[in-house]
């Protein structure tokens, strides 16, 4: 496209002197010698064909002098191809011409003519294309490039403008300072309907900034790193047309990108508020941390027209550098952000605040200084038969683990009591405790209440995690964790003191804690059926779920039941032995449960004589002898 400001001199007589007019079949019909197809401006456009090559049809066209215009010669479908469009003066000189190519589609010249008067157009096919065509002309108030007369200031002042065909660009000139941002905005005017589409473009022509499809009011935002020259563009975002205006407003930014900001957050202080102005924007916060020190950072906002923020909370090191993030983590339903710290070393960090998203909006940062993390890389240790260990649950969701050392087969006894308290940190009203295996990953049981009990046998020696929090998952405050080996009325092995004697009157005994198991031994005879019971005691206390195994003499399942299909959760097995010797019953509660038991063992028939049982002291009826 050629833009060109005629010059007020006359036209030397060597420019471009005016050819024969070669009208086509289409311009012959009614044209007089000297009478031209009249193009008016902004009205409707003026078809034709170039049926032959080399023919040119000329229309003229009445400009005023001062007003810019924009002139586009385009080919309809399967018409014209490389368009040429020529603009003459008066006098028939040529002024200037531009060719739109085969894929660029129209030819387009942008013109201010400095006199008012009569001007020519031609219409031709470029390297001899022939084909249909269509011309159009319209006044046009600021031009689509960087010559553009349009000059926007960057104080929120607003500089009218119009959409005055579907292609119309309208480019203003702008400097910007640097470091700045910036908010764009072009708006329709009162009853119009044109939806501007709106870029910021470095001198250069590089896009930085742009918005479309943004209905009557299109915004964006733009922080200038360098400053100087950029133009601001406005077009159609639709094929509406119409009058707007477009301005350009610094934004205020309430913490800087940088270790300058003059933000800070306090570790267990109150909550810092901040705004994200503009999409991209970046905000520091300086925080204080102390070596050693496990700390909770999180980061909630709500973002434009009540949409939730996506945030990114980042912790850099005083000289910038990032040192842990975390993008949408688990201190938030709607797009929050939290991150876990230990401090290597006393000092000064910052955290940065954005939108991975790009959003605008509101947000707010809570620092905590957090007694143990919670994952197996806490600090925080519980020790068997020493001393409660102390600790706090200092916000809302806050979860603390605790090593604890275990040994294989010893039944331990947990306890997660409200601490002492003190002024603004309370004891923890309603704790709950859990227990996770060596690996972290699983959860063996549940204690809750105003003291959180949990009773446990390891099933192998290693370290495990002891879990505090709030019942709730709302409530904070002090606690209170104690850990102790609890005596097992009956060990889990083979050198149990537990006997059932068979026919007897069954044996009574607790299941102490989830995971306990009760050995007990009974000595069967080679070729007898028994029949062998486990029942809660019933009442308060009693084993409500019950879990049955029998063992061979080398402590191998030989058979097991679980709930035989009794109203009361009892268990039964029928088992013939196929040698004499010790064997052994297993209790446990199915489901983790504890509770009061008995386990009995009956013969049901036998291929021996009483002799044979006599070692049992049974007493058999006669029809057995």
């Amino acid at each position: 496209m050629t833009t060109v400001r005629l010059p007020t001199s006359p036209l030397p007589a060597s420019i471009d002197p005016v050819p024969a007019w070669q009208p086509g079949p289409d311009r012959t019909a009614g044209a007089r010698a000297g009478a031209h197809p009249v193009l008016t401006i902004g009205g409707t456009a003026q078809a034709g064909t170039i049926g032959v090559s080399g023919e040119v049809d000329r229309f003229v066209v009445q400009l005023t002098g001062g007003q810019r215009y924009h002139f586009e010669l385009g080919s309809e479908a399967g018409g014209l191809r490389d368009s040429k469009l020529v603009l003459r003066n008066g006098s028939g000189s040529k002024i200037t011409s531009n060719v739109g190519g085969s894929k660029a589609g129209a030819a387009e010249i942008d013109f201010v003519p400095a006199t008012s008067g009569t001007y020519y157009l031609d219409a031709q096919g470029g390297n001899g294309s022939t084909g249909a065509y269509q011309l159009q002309g319209w006044p046009d108030d600021f031009a689509n490039h960087s010559g553009t007369s349009g000059r926007l200031a960057a104080n929120g002042s607003s500089q009218a403008g119009a959409i005055q065909y579907s292609r119309d660009a309208d480019h203003f000139r702008i400097e910007l300072e640097a470091g700045t941002a910036y908010q764009f905005e072009a708006s329709a005017a009162s009853g119009s309907k044109v939806q501007p589409a709106l870029r910021v473009l470095t001198a250069s022509g590089e896009t930085v900034a742009s918005v479309a499809d943004a209905g009557s009011k299109a915004q964006t935002t733009y922080l200038s790193a360098t400053g100087g020259t950029y133009y601001v563009a406005v077009s159609a975002g639709s094929s509406a047309i119409g009058d707007y205006s477009v301005h350009a407003t610094p934004i205020a930014d309430d913490f800087a990108a940088s270790t300058a900001t003059l933000g800070t957050v306090k570790p267990n202080g109150p909550d810092v508020t901040g705004q994200l102005e503009r999409s991209g924007d970046i905000d520091w916060m300086q925080v204080t941390l102390q070596a050693g020190t496990s700390y909770v950072f999180s980061v909630e906002g709500s973002g434009s027209k009540g949409a939730a923020l996506d945030t990114l909370l980042q912790l850099r090191s005083a000289g910038g550098k990032v040192l842990a993030s975390n993008d949408d983590g688990p201190g938030s339903k709607n797009g929050g952000s939290e991150l876990s710290f230990m401090a290597p070393s006393s000092g000064t960090y910052y955290l940065a605040v954005s939108s991975d998203a790009g959003q605008t909006g509101a947000y707010t940062v809570t620092a905590t200084a957090d007694d143990y993390l919670a994952s197996p890389a806490t600090a925080g240790v519980a020790i068997v038969g020493g001393m409660a260990t102390s600790g706090s649950i200092e916000r809302a969701g806050d979860i603390d683990w605790l090593r604890i050392d275990l040994r294989e087969g010893v039944l331990y006894d947990f306890q997660l009591a409200a601490g002492s308290g003190s002024k603004g940190n309370p004891g923890l009203a309603a704790p709950a405790l859990q227990l996770h295996a060596p690996d972290g990953s699983t959860a063996y049981g549940t204690g809750e209440g105003s003291k959180a009990k949990l009773g446990y046998v390891a099933p192998a020696d290693g370290t495990y995690y002891l879990v505090a929090q709030a019942r709730d998952g709302l409530s904070t405050g002090s606690y209170a964790l104690a850990a102790s080996a609890t005596p097992d009325d009956l060990p889990s092995s083979r050198t149990t003191t537990g006997l059932v004697q068979v026919s007897g009157g069954g044996s009574k005994a607790r299941i102490d804690a989830p995971a306990d198991t009760d050995l007990f031994r009974v000595e069967l005879v080679a070729g007898a059926t028994y029949q062998f019971a486990l029942a809660g005691t019933g009442g308060a206390g009693s084993l409500a779920d019950t879990y049955l195994r029998l063992l061979g003499p080398d402590g191998a399942e030989l058979a097991a039941n679980d709930d035989s299909g009794s109203k009361n959760g009892s268990s039964a097995l029928r088992f013939q032995a196929p040698s004499s010797g010790s064997y052994y019953l297993e209790a446990s509660g199915d489901g983790q449960l504890v509770g009061d038991y008995q386990v009995s063992a009956s013969v049901t028939a036998q291929s021996v004589g009483l002799a044979g049982l006599a070692h049992q002291g049974l007493d058999f009826p006669a029809t057995w002898a």
